[in-house]
């Protein structure tokens, strides 16, 4: 069963990365992923964003270094026991730069898993971040956080990037600047923290999960009432001959459906889900000559000045059906998209 809602697109800000501990082992950065493979969540960052976190990062680099470095003095210094020696040795093999490329693996290996897409900064985003800037409008405000700037480029970006894509995105920070910030564009949502807005969607994926077993559920057994419309509305196209033979089609009738076979979710909403469905119909036509023919919507019945040779025939297609069914597996809309019987359908 495939769920093809669209994805929510979700952008980390660096304070929910810090948040997370700047662990990407982290379990909510985990089951992150997992709604990323499959297919509910698309995962985006700012190079801003991007180069903040390699910077903390690189901090945390620089710390664990000088923790090496200091323990190693403290073993030489002290003198321990020689099966401390080992350790010191170790501690001191370790480089800045070994420590370095190891905890920027981490992020790196995290946007690969999680499919990070990266957001463009506009080419046009000075001026609006100066008139900001100077009107202290948020995410600037008194201008004693450093990352004023760093920030308004992230989210003037993700702005622009949704009002494109005609979708909102989800900015994840506990900022009360970004927040503010978020509440001035339709096409943002503040969220607080990561497991808020999986929270969401895990909820909406078990909605939407109920709402499509419903619509093959009615499919499996679908209601009398339904056949017998799609009987009428079948009676209702209008026939004509094809190939070489002249004739008439003179009466379709007792238009039966068989079985309703080949159901496919292709879309799911809030609300309701869209499915694909294929009807077997078997029907009579009363035939002026032995030929074949062909159904066309709309199309004028053709009536010939002679009906020699009347027949009956049985005459069976299949017909493509496109219909809506809600959460609680009752039809909303229904049609006739497509009528199955190839291009030639004998009946002698």
């Amino acid at each position: 069963m495939v769920l093809r809602a669209k994805p929510q697109l979700i952008l980390l800000d660096t304070q929910a990365y810090v948040h997370l501990g700047l662990n990407f082992e982290n379990p909510k950065l985990l089951q992150l992923v997992e709604l990323i493979t499959a297919g509910a969540v698309e995962l985006y960052i700012t190079e801003v964003i991007r180069r903040e976190v390699e910077a903390d990062l690189n901090e945390r680099a620089d710390g664990l270094w000088k923790q090496c470095k200091g323990l190693a003095h403290d073993i030489e210094r002290k003198g321990a026991a020689k099966r401390l020696k080992t350790l010191q040795a170790a501690l001191t093999a370790i480089t800045e730069e070994r420590i370095r490329e190891t905890v920027l693996r981490g992020f790196k290996d995290f946007q690969s898993r999680a499919k990070v897409k990266e957001i463009p900064i506009p080419a046009d985003l000075v001026p609006a971040l100066l008139n900001d800037y100077f009107g202290t409008t948020p995410p600037f405000g008194t201008g004693e956080k450093r990352k004023e700037f760093p920030d308004a480029i992230s989210i003037y970006a993700a702005a622009a990037f949704a009002d494109k894509k005609g979708q909102v995105v989800a900015v994840i920070s506990d900022d009360s600047d970004i927040k503010k910030a978020c509440a001035r564009f339709p096409s943002l949502r503040s969220v607080a923290a990561v497991e808020d807005v999986m929270a969401e969607i895990i909820s909406t994926r078990t909605r939407l999960k109920s709402t499509v077993e419903n619509v093959y559920s009615f499919l499996a057994k679908p209601p009398g009432n339904l056949l017998v419309d799609i009987e009428e509305s079948f009676r209702g196209l209008g026939f004509y001959w094809v190939g070489d033979s002249r004739g008439d089609i003179i009466e379709v009738d007792d238009v039966g459906v068989r079985s309703l076979r080949d159901a496919t979710v292709v879309g799911v909403d809030a609300d309701q889900a869209f499915a694909g469905v294929r009807a077997d119909i078997k029907f009579t036509a009363e035939v002026s000559v032995e030929s074949s023919f062909e159904w066309a919507e709309d199309y004028p019945r053709q009536r010939g000045s002679k009906r020699d040779n009347i027949l009956n025939r049985e005459v069976e297609v299949d017909v493509d059906l496109q219909i809506s069914v809600d959460r609680e597996g009752r039809v909303q809309h229904w049609k006739i998209v497509q009528v199955n019987n190839g291009s030639d359908v004998p009946i002698s």
